[in-house]
């Protein structure tokens, strides 16, 4: 993005006016309007982040992982998320560490940045523009941390905090069993059941409704039960609250999640519905959904032989969503976790009434620019 600096500069809509020749203490207020105007923002793409910083394609993942271990060495993602100093401290200490490695010297800057930028002298240079540098990794930081809070949400829900003790029991129902008396409470009506079941089969069919067993169940309900569901199953069934009840709810919203997928090489690769899987990364999630898209019979890797030089990318659209504006997911970039922060905030708000949603479609177009494809 500072790279593209000259006399008609554009930063996400906003134009900055930049007269050629200046010297750097300008561009450094130029780097800064983007940030002090809200062009760059945690509502920024990451993409946007990395033509700000110059950087090129190749190692735009490695800086971010740079960027990841230094809050993982120093502080920690919730301190990042919730305090301004710690974030102001961690992005310091980074630019500290790695800022003359990317934006020092001019071997280094041709190493790392734009190659355009560089030779024209219009990107960012460490220490001179250190200020903006470290602003701009600062709200990088903020919005890091915001995605993998989402992201940490729909993949290890926490559990509420449980009491010692059963809750009193509803009337006309029955106490919540605690976590801890689980395991005897599931032997105790083992056992239970299977001996009533043997009285039972020695003294042969008895009148009336016969005894009342330990969950309020007469014997025969009791040895039906045991006939067809397990202990497990049953104490799920009888702890409505709790991790178990969470993961249930989960996995229910991510059953009812599917993706359709389409692809702009339709002689080659079908449209087909796929169901929510949990891959990897940016990458996987595509390699994934292209092998489904291939012809029966067609191992996945014999599928280079109808691709070469495929630069893929994949279209979303989420037609439950209020903007249904589509977005862009690449490979070997950062893109699914936007998807996933996407999906979990429609699995809460589903789960808490505020969605009135049964299932989430997402429409997927996977495009091939190739250079040579045989149909």
């Amino acid at each position: 993005m500072a790279s593209t600096l000259g006399r008609n500069h554009r930063t996400s809509g906003i134009a900055l006016q930049v007269e050629e020749g200046e010297e750097s203490d300008t561009k450094s207020d130029v780097l800064m309007d983007c940030i002090t105007s809200g062009a760059l923002s945690v509502s920024s793409q990451l993409d946007e982040f990395r033509r700000f910083f110059d950087l090129k394609n190749d190692y735009w993942g490695h800086f971010r992982d740079l960027l990841k271990k230094e809050v993982e060495d120093s502080s920690s993602w919730a301190d990042i998320r919730n305090h301004d100093r710690q974030r102001q401290i961690c992005a310091k200490k980074f630019l500290e560490k790695h800022g003359a490695q990317y934006w020092g010297s001019y071997e280094n800057r041709r190493m790392y940045l734009v190659t355009e930028g560089v030779e024209n002298e219009k990107t960012c240079v460490y220490p001179d523009n250190e200020e903006a540098l470290i602003a701009a990794v600062d709200i990088l930081l903020l919005k890091t941390a915001k995605i993998r809070r989402a992201s940490d949400s729909v993949r290890d829900p926490q559990p509420p905090p449980t009491s010692a003790t059963a809750r009193p029991a509803e009337p006309g129902g029955s106490a919540t069993v605690p976590a801890a008396e689980t395991s005897n409470h599931n032997r105790s009506a083992t056992l239970t059941r299977k001996s009533k079941a043997a009285k039972k089969a020695q003294a042969g069919p008895s009148g009336g409704n016969g005894g009342i067993g330990a969950n309020g169940a007469n014997d025969a309900e009791v040895e039906a039960t045991d006939r067809t569901i397990s202990s497990a199953d049953s104490t799920a069934q009888r702890v409505p609250d709790g991790p178990n009840r969470q993961n249930e709810t989960l996995r229910g919203n991510q059953r009812a999640t599917y993706f359709l997928v389409k692809s702009n090489i339709s002689s080659l690769l079908s449209p087909v519905c796929v169901p929510f899987s949990s891959f990897k990364s940016s990458t996987d999630f595509i390699n994934q959904l292209m092998a489904k898209c291939l012809p029966r019979g067609l191992p996945v890797n014999d599928s280079e032989e109808y691709f070469n030089d495929i630069r893929p990318y994949a279209t979303i659209t989420l037609p439950w969503s209020s903007s249904k504006t589509p977005f862009v997911l690449r490979p070997d970039t950062d893109d699914l976790e936007a998807l996933m922060a996407r999906l979990g905030c429609a699995w809460t708000a589903q789960e808490q009434g505020k969605l009135q949603l049964f299932e989430f479609e997402v429409e997927v177009m996977l495009t091939f620019e190739a250079k040579t494809v045989r149909a």
